[in-house]
């Protein structure tokens, strides 16, 4: 078998037909795991305390762009509100 083909079942693919997956903000083609953790209240969920759930997403290893254009669209959601929020807020300052 061709080490670019990928056994799928009795379908052979070949992966260097399949297109590659580009960073929204740069064009880079290197992603690196990231999370984003959300708190749930215990009031929401009627558990005895707070929950979180953590929501894997893939970052550009170029320009730490989050690779928005897999996500559900909940979630894409959320990250396109932070990100108007901080726009507005301007740059933050650590002194």
């Amino acid at each position: 078998m061709n080490e670019n083909m990928m056994p799928m079942g009795s379908v052979g693919i070949d992966i260097s037909q399949a297109p590659t997956v580009e960073c929204d903000g740069c064009g880079g083609i290197l992603f690196t795991p990231a999370a984003i953790v959300k708190r749930i209240s215990k009031l929401q969920t009627g558990a005895l305390e707070d929950q979180t759930v953590t929501i894997q997403v893939l970052m550009c290893t170029h320009c730490d762009t989050v690779l928005d254009s897999i996500l559900p669209g909940k979630i894409k959601e959320i990250l396109d509100a932070k990100e108007n929020k901080q726009d507005k807020q301007g740059p933050s300052i650590i002194s």
